[in-house]
This record gives C-alpha cells, sequence and structure tokens, in this order.
C-alpha cells in the first residue's frame, strides 16, 4: 500500500480496511490480521495499526474479542450502510473532478451513459 504523506497513516488504513470489508475479501464475522502482521505487511509501526483499528471498533466496524483477536462485524445492515457511504463518496469525487474539466450534470450523464452502453456491449461481445 503506498501512503499519501499529506494524510494521516492510520486515516489511511482505516479507508483500506473498509473496503477489505466492503468488498469481502475480509469476511463478516471473521478474524482480520494482527495488529503486528498487518504492520509488517503494510510497512508501518503497529501502533499505528492499532490506532485504526481501534477507530474501526469505535465506528463498530471491528470488533475485538479478548484473547482471540479483531473480527470484521456481522452487522449486515451496518456494512450495506457503509458500502452506499463509499460509493456515494466516490460519485461525489468523480463528479468534482468532471465538474473541474468543465463538464455540466447533463454532459456528465450523457459520459456516464455511454460508457455503461459501450461496456455492455463489451460484454455481449465476450
Amino acid at each position: 500500500m503506498k501512503f499519501d504523506h499529506q494524510r494521516a497513516i492510520y486515516l489511511q488504513i482505516v479507508d483500506w480496511v473498509k473496503i477489505k470489508i466492503v468488498t469481502s475479501q475480509w469476511s463478516i464475522g471473521k478474524q482480520v490480521p494482527s495488529v503486528r502482521v498487518l504492520s509488517v505487511e503494510l510497512g508501518v509501526t503497529p501502533n499505528t495499526v492499532q490506532r485504526a483499528y481501534r477507530v474501526l471498533e469505535e465506528g463498530d466496524l471491528l470488533m475485538s474479542k479478548r484473547g482471540k483477536g479483531n473480527f470484521v462485524t456481522d452487522d449486515e445492515h451496518l456494512l450495506e450502510k457503509l458500502r452506499k457511504q463509499l460509493a456515494n463518496h466516490h460519485v461525489s469525487l468523480f463528479f468534482k473532478e468532471m465538474q473541474e474539466l468543465d463538464y455540466s450534470d447533463d454532459q456528465i450523464y450523457e459520459e456516464v451513459t455511454l460508457f455503461i452502453n459501450e461496456k455492455e456491449r463489451g460484454e455481449e461481445n465476450e
């Protein structure tokens, strides 16, 4: 994982873990990597990972079980809410970038529609 040094690393890890969870790379109710394992994998200090895990616990996305480790929540409603929040965030960023390219909302809609249609045609030809 590459880090943006203009933003706190632990917050970037929080976002990375959220993606892992909503894409089911880290499954509902399953144990997540230990603080030490993830810190080595990401090349950060254990304290940084612990801080990220604490934020995720406070948001009820991770559950800590004493002596067993950390686990992904089994609250499917919460995970669906997170998925929608992340989607909304990405759409918002996309719109902002398109508007910076001087596209109107109607032009953005046309481009997205064209993209989807081309994608569907490509899938039909496979």
